[in-house]
C-alpha cells in the first residue's frame, strides 16, 4: 500500500473512535424530579411519605453510522522515455608533417688586426750623486795637552768600544744582497733585520756624542763625532731609499759609510802613534 493511502486510513480510523466516543455520551438520560403531592392541612399530624425511587431509563443504543471508504487507486507512472545514445563521431587525426631543421651556419670569426706596438723608449735621466762632503778635521791641541796620558788612553778605549764595526758589516752585506736580488727589499724578514742594524748604529752614535773629553783626548774626540754623523746619515738615508724604493738615498747611505770609515782609521791613526 503506498505511503499516502496508508496515512489517510489511519486518519479515518481516529476520527471514528472519536465519533463513537461523543455518541455514547450524549445517549446517557438525565433522572428526572417527580412531584409530591401536597395534602390538605388536618389538625393531626401527618407523616410525610418517603418518595418512591424513580424508574431508571434504560438507554437506547444509537446505530454507529457506517463509514465507507472509497480507496483511489495510485495511477502507475507514466514511462519513462528511453535514451539512445548519440554516437560520437569519427575523428581522423590530420597528420602533422615533421619540422624542417636548418642547419645553424657555421661561424668563422674575423681575425681583428693586431695593431703594431713600437715601443717609446723612455729617457732614464743620469743620475749624479752629490757626495757629501768631507768634513777637515783639525784638531786644536792644548800647549800642555798629551794625546797619550792616562785619560787620552782611557777614551780611546771607550770609544773603541762604542763603534758600532759588527753592525756596519752585517747592513752592508743585507744591502749587498738587496742590490743583487731587488725583491727582498719589499720582503718583510730582509726589512727586519735591515732595521735591527740601523737601531745599533743609531745607539752608538747617541752614546758616542753624549760621551765626555778629556783635554788630551780633543782631536780624537773631533773624529768621534764626525762618526756620530756619520752613522746618523747612514741611519737616515738608508730608511728612506728601502722605504721610498730610492736608489739615490741608499747611495748617500753609502757616501755616510766612507765617512765614518775615513773618521774612525784617523781615531786609530792617533792611538796607534801612543804606541811608538
Amino acid at each position: 500500500m503506498p505511503v499516502g493511502l496508508s496515512r489517510l486510513v489511519s486518519l479515518f480510523a481516529v476520527a471514528l473512535l472519536a465519533w463513537s466516543a461523543l455518541a455514547c455520551a450524549s445517549a446517557t438520560p438525565t433522572p428526572t424530579a417527580t412531584p409530591t403531592a401536597t395534602p390538605t392541612a388536618t389538625p393531626t399530624p401527618t407523616t410525610t411519605p418517603t418518595p418512591a425511587p424513580a424508574p431508571t431509563a434504560t438507554p437506547t443504543a444509537t446505530p454507529i453510522p457506517t463509514l465507507t471508504l472509497t480507496l483511489t487507486p495510485t495511477p502507475s507512472p507514466a514511462p519513462q522515455p528511453t535514451w539512445t545514445p548519440t554516437p560520437m563521431p569519427t575523428r581522423t587525426p590530420t597528420p602533422t608533417p615533421p619540422p624542417t631543421w636548418t642547419p645553424v651556419p657555421t661561424w668563422t670569426p674575423t681575425p681583428l688586426p693586431m695593431p703594431t706596438l713600437t715601443p717609446t723608449p723612455i729617457s732614464s735621466p743620469t743620475w749624479t750623486p752629490t757626495p757629501i762632503p768631507m768634513p777637515t778635521l783639525t784638531p786644536t791641541p792644548t800647549n800642555d795637552s798629551d794625546p797619550c796620558s792616562l785619560a787620552a788612553l782611557a777614551y780611546y778605549t771607550l770609544v773603541g768600544s762604542l763603534l758600532p764595526a759588527d753592525a756596519l758589516d752585517r747592513l752592508g752585506a743585507l744591502m749587498r744582497e738587496g742590490s743583487a736580488n731587488p725583491s727582498l727589499i719589499v720582503a718583510d724578514q730582509w726589512q727586519l733585520r735591515v732595521a735591527l742594524a740601523l737601531v745599533e748604529l743609531k745607539r752608538a752614535s747617541d752614546d758616542i756624542k753624549a760621551m765626555y773629553a778629556p783635554d788630551d783626548a780633543q782631536a780624537a774626540h773631533v773624529y768621534a763625532l764626525a762618526v756620530a754623523d756619520g752613522l746618523d746619515e747612514i741611519v737616515t738615508q738608508t730608511a728612506a731609499g728601502i722605504d721610498n724604493l730610492d736608489p739615490a738615498a741608499i747611495r748617500n747611505a753609502g757616501f755616510a759609510t766612507d765617512s765614518v770609515v775615513v773618521n774612525t782609521e784617523s781615531i786609530i791613526a792617533i792611538v796607534n802613534s801612543c804606541g811608538e
